[in-house]
C-alpha cells in the first residue's frame, strides 16, 4: 500500500512538471506563430509600396508623413495609408475607395492585426531627396500586445 501511494506521488510530481513544460511550449508556439503572421502582413504591405514606388513617374508625402500619394507606372493615381477606422494599411486607386493591404480589419471594425503609430514617431513614409523613400511600418497584434516594426527604403527609378 505504501508503495502505491509513493508511486502515485512521484506519478503526480513528474505529471505536473509535464504539464508546466506543455504549457510553456504551447506559449512560445502561439507567440511565433502570431509574430509570423505580422511579419508576413508586414513584408506584402512593404512589397506593395515598393513596387508601385520603384518605378513611379511623382511621388509625395504629406507633412506629418501618414500618407503616400505616387502616380504609378501605368499612369495610375495612388494613395496609401491607414484607414482610420479599421487602423489596416490600404490603398487608393484613381479615386476610389481605400482598399486594405495589410491588417484584418474589415469595412466597419478593427481586425486582430492593425497598423500602429511608429514607436519612436517616425513616419510612415519619409521621402529624402526627391527619389529615396522610407518606409517604416509598426503592425501590432490587438489579442497578445505583441508589435513587429518593419523598415526599408528605395530609390524611385523614373523620377
Amino acid at each position: 500500500m505504501v508503495e502505491l501511494l509513493v508511486w502515485m506521488m512521484v506519478t503526480g510530481i513528474i505529471l505536473a512538471g509535464v504539464a508546466n513544460l506543455l504549457t510553456a511550449s504551447l506559449r512560445i508556439w502561439h507567440t511565433g506563430k502570431v509574430r509570423n503572421e505580422m511579419q508576413q502582413t508586414a513584408r506584402i504591405a512593404v512589397d506593395v509600396i515598393v513596387r508601385e514606388a520603384q518605378y513611379c513617374k511623382s511621388i509625395s508625402v504629406n507633412a506629418d508623413g501618414s500618407i503616400l500619394t505616387l502616380v504609378n507606372a501605368d499612369n495610375q493615381n495612388m494613395i496609401f495609408k491607414i484607414n482610420p477606422v479599421t487602423n489596416a494599411l490600404g490603398e487608393s486607386i484613381n479615386g476610389g475607395p481605400l482598399e486594405p493591404f495589410a491588417g484584418d480589419g474589415t469595412d466597419r471594425q478593427e481586425g486582430k492585426i492593425i497598423v500602429t503609430v511608429n514607436a519612436d514617431n517616425t513616419p510612415m513614409f519619409l521621402l529624402e531627396g526627391s527619389r529615396t523613400l522610407k518606409i517604416t511600418i509598426t503592425l501590432k497584434n490587438r489579442m497578445s500586445a505583441i508589435s513587429e516594426t518593419v523598415r526599408t527604403q528605395v530609390v524611385c527609378m523614373n523620377l
